[in-house]
């Protein structure tokens, strides 16, 4: 396992946050239109309102990977986890993933996070990990005969 430090992002940190979140989204195929500077605008604004709380992970000092969540009183609810493309398939994820389940997440607490049908990858790494399928959420758009 990777040697893994980890830490709460400053302001500084919010381009990182906001160019990996940008990647995430293109890695999970979602339909997502926001430019990086909104993606920005959007993490501060969820950090400065205390409504979600991030993680950054660090290996050999390069942010390498994060985690954005939610958490309620009887759940966390983590709402994006990215690895940068060049540094997965080492352990990172699962490190971090860990990580966030043994000393950053309260004990006893249920986790729930979302994967869009169209991303296999991380449909393996979650299941990996431990997730198991809870819901599955169907779409349709309309206007369609």
């Amino acid at each position: 396992m990777p040697n893994l430090h980890y830490h709460r992002p400053s302001v500084s940190d919010l381009p990182i946050l906001a160019r990996m979140n940008k990647d995430l989204i293109e890695d999970e195929g979602s339909h997502n239109p926001m430019t990086v500077t909104q993606l920005e605008d959007r993490i501060r604004d969820w950090l400065e309102s205390g409504d979600y709380d991030a993680i950054l992970f660090e290996y050999n000092a390069a942010v390498v990977a994060y985690a954005l969540f939610q958490q309620k009183p009887e759940s966390i609810y983590l709402r994006q986890f990215f690895v940068d493309r060049d540094f997965r398939r080492r352990g990172i994820g699962q490190s971090a993933i860990y990580m966030l389940m043994n000393d950053i997440f309260p004990p006893g607490l249920r986790i729930t996070l979302d994967v869009l049908s169209k991303n296999p990858a991380g449909w393996t790494f979650w299941r990996r990990v431990g997730f198991h399928n809870f819901a599955v959420t169907l779409e349709a758009e309309t206007g369609r005969e």
